[in-house]
């Protein structure tokens, strides 16, 4: 993982907010299934494995028109329109955790702060894919809006100004852990300090790797942990320093 060193926390964060498919489900795989739905109705063979980087860099469309040998504009719509179907209803809930998941849900359980889920899905979606995982226990809130606004631009952005807005925690007690560009600069100009996530190829933006505010680039679940636990290591030695030092005063 690559450290920001020009951003350090003054002070251990009380408030940890994340979006649960960027942090620890492996989205791709629900991708993937809803593709084979496309491939399987089309009765062709199933599409090849295709790659974060793949997925990440074409348009759905253009996917699915390979998948279903066509270039027909109407029947790449109706396509597309069966994936969404076979995602929404199904795909996204087959999505597995991601690699490291469990052990980052340790070392989230293990910091001692409120850890809340800011989610672009309506809340039966949210809540859903909560119990589809079983992490109801560790978390504190599901914050979602009325409807479902994934596909708005800036959707998540705006999402987490408003629930900033609504806490009554100062703004620097919070993290922000996120992939999403547009999430993180919103942060920043809120004086939030975040950990920003680039799991296989994402277009997180590379000028965030030494952004005043971003503590650091993970590229795996694994790499979140290890930089929670060493936070935490650190913040116990500061505190067993002062007290050495208070208590060489007395």
């Amino acid at each position: 993982m690559q450290t920001n060193s020009t951003t350090v926390l003054t002070q251990s964060p009380s408030q940890i907010v994340f979006d649960l498919d960027a942090l620890l489900i492996d989205t791709i795989q629900g991708v993937r299934h809803a593709l084979g739905s496309v491939a399987r109705l089309r009765r062709r063979q199933q599409p090849r494995i295709l790659s974060y980087q793949d997925i990440r860099a074409r348009s759905l469309s253009s996917i699915v028109a390979d998948i279903a040998g066509t270039d027909d504009p109407e029947l790449i719509a109706e396509m597309t329109a069966h994936y969404w179907r076979i995602y929404e209803q199904e795909s996204r809930y087959r999505a597995p955790l991601l690699p490291g998941a469990y052990e980052l849900i340790d070392a989230l359980g293990a910091q001692g702060t409120q850890l809340h889920y800011v989610s672009s899905y309506d809340p039966e979606v949210a809540t859903r894919l909560v119990h589809r995982h079983g992490l109801q226990h560790i978390l504190d809130t599901v914050y979602a809006p009325p409807k479902s606004i994934c596909a708005c631009p800036g959707a998540r952005a705006t999402l987490f100004q408003n629930f900033i807005a609504g806490r009554e925690q100062a703004a620097h007690e919070h993290l922000l852990i996120s992939d999403s560009a547009m999430e993180i600069f919103s942060a920043m100009r809120l004086g939030v300090p975040s950990l920003a996530l680039h799991y296989g190829g994402s277009s997180l933006a590379p000028a965030l790797e030494s952004a005043n505010g971003v503590l650091g680039v993970a590229r795996s679940p694994r790499d979140v942990t290890h930089w929670l636990r060493a936070h935490q290591a650190s913040q116990k030695a500061l505190l067993v320093t002062s007290q050495h030092a208070s208590s060489r005063l007395h």
